[in-house]
Protein backbone atom coordinates (compact mmCIF):
# COMPACT_ATOMS: atom_id res chain seq x y z
CA UNK A 1 0.00 0.00 0.00
CA UNK A 2 1.42 3.41 -0.98
CA UNK A 3 2.35 5.88 1.74
CA UNK A 4 1.17 9.48 1.71
CA UNK A 5 4.63 10.45 0.43
CA UNK A 6 4.27 7.97 -2.43
CA UNK A 7 0.78 9.32 -3.17
CA UNK A 8 1.93 12.94 -3.28
CA UNK A 9 4.94 12.17 -5.48
CA UNK A 10 2.77 10.06 -7.81
CA UNK A 11 0.26 12.93 -8.06
CA UNK A 12 3.03 15.30 -9.13
CA UNK A 13 4.49 12.72 -11.50
CA UNK A 14 1.03 12.36 -13.06
CA UNK A 15 0.97 16.03 -14.09
CA UNK A 16 1.61 16.44 -17.80
CA UNK A 17 4.18 18.97 -19.02
CA UNK A 18 2.61 22.39 -19.38
CA UNK A 19 0.30 21.99 -16.38
CA UNK A 20 0.46 23.31 -12.86
CA UNK A 21 -1.57 22.81 -9.67
CA UNK A 22 -1.53 24.14 -6.12
CA UNK A 23 -0.55 22.30 -2.96
CA UNK A 24 -4.29 22.37 -2.17
CA UNK A 25 -5.13 20.60 -5.43
CA UNK A 26 -2.66 17.81 -4.66
CA UNK A 27 -3.95 17.60 -1.09
CA UNK A 28 -7.53 17.20 -2.30
CA UNK A 29 -6.54 14.47 -4.74
CA UNK A 30 -4.55 12.39 -2.26
CA UNK A 31 -6.60 13.10 0.87
CA UNK A 32 -4.26 15.12 3.05
CA UNK A 33 -3.60 18.77 3.91
CA UNK A 34 -1.85 21.38 1.74
CA UNK A 35 0.70 21.88 4.51
CA UNK A 36 1.55 18.18 4.44
CA UNK A 37 1.95 18.32 0.66
CA UNK A 38 4.32 21.28 1.07
CA UNK A 39 6.38 19.40 3.65
CA UNK A 40 6.59 16.33 1.43
CA UNK A 41 7.58 18.45 -1.55
CA UNK A 42 10.26 20.20 0.50
CA UNK A 43 11.74 16.87 1.61
CA UNK A 44 11.27 14.66 -1.46
CA UNK A 45 10.00 16.88 -4.27
CA UNK A 46 13.33 16.86 -6.09
CA UNK A 47 12.39 13.35 -7.27
CA UNK A 48 9.57 14.77 -9.45
CA UNK A 49 8.79 17.89 -11.52
CA UNK A 50 8.37 20.03 -8.38
CA UNK A 51 7.84 23.32 -10.27
CA UNK A 52 4.40 22.09 -11.30
CA UNK A 53 3.09 22.47 -7.72
CA UNK A 54 2.79 25.98 -6.26
CA UNK A 55 0.97 27.95 -3.62
CA UNK A 56 -2.56 29.10 -4.47
CA UNK A 57 -0.94 32.37 -5.57
CA UNK A 58 1.19 30.57 -8.16
CA UNK A 59 4.42 31.09 -6.26
CA UNK A 60 7.05 28.98 -4.54
CA UNK A 61 9.52 29.70 -1.73
CA UNK A 62 11.97 32.45 -2.72
CA UNK A 63 14.90 30.02 -2.85
CA UNK A 64 13.13 28.05 -5.63
CA UNK A 65 11.62 30.84 -7.72
CA UNK A 66 14.55 31.43 -10.11
CA UNK A 67 14.82 27.75 -11.01
CA UNK A 68 11.04 27.40 -11.19
CA UNK A 69 10.76 30.36 -13.56
CA UNK A 70 13.22 28.67 -15.93
CA UNK A 71 11.00 25.58 -16.04
CA UNK A 72 7.82 27.69 -16.31
CA UNK A 73 9.31 29.58 -19.26
CA UNK A 74 10.34 26.33 -20.97
CA UNK A 75 6.79 24.98 -20.57
CA UNK A 76 5.07 28.27 -21.43
CA UNK A 77 3.39 28.53 -18.04
CA UNK A 78 4.04 32.15 -17.13
CA UNK A 79 3.45 32.49 -13.40
CA UNK A 80 1.05 33.69 -10.74
CA UNK A 81 -2.61 32.90 -10.20
CA UNK A 82 -3.34 33.05 -13.94
CA UNK A 83 -0.89 30.20 -14.44
CA UNK A 84 -2.97 27.97 -12.15
CA UNK A 85 -6.17 28.88 -13.94
CA UNK A 86 -4.82 28.71 -17.49
CA UNK A 87 -2.65 25.61 -17.16
CA UNK A 88 -4.62 23.27 -14.91
CA UNK A 89 -4.63 19.63 -15.93
CA UNK A 90 -7.80 17.81 -16.93
CA UNK A 91 -8.90 16.63 -13.46
CA UNK A 92 -10.20 13.24 -14.59
CA UNK A 93 -7.12 12.48 -16.67
CA UNK A 94 -4.86 13.61 -13.81
CA UNK A 95 -6.63 11.40 -11.28
CA UNK A 96 -6.65 8.40 -13.63
CA UNK A 97 -2.93 8.74 -14.31
CA UNK A 98 -2.27 9.15 -10.58
CA UNK A 99 -4.24 5.99 -9.81
CA UNK A 100 -2.18 4.04 -12.36
CA UNK A 101 1.08 5.35 -10.95
CA UNK A 102 0.02 4.41 -7.42
CA UNK A 103 -0.26 0.77 -8.53
CA UNK A 104 3.49 0.68 -9.21
CA UNK A 105 4.34 1.16 -5.54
Amino acid sequence: MPSIVDDVLAAVEALPAGTVVSYSDVAELVGTSPRRVGTIMARAGQEVDWWRVTSVRGTLPAALMARARQHWDEEGLGGGVAMLRDHAPDPIEWENTWQLLRLRV
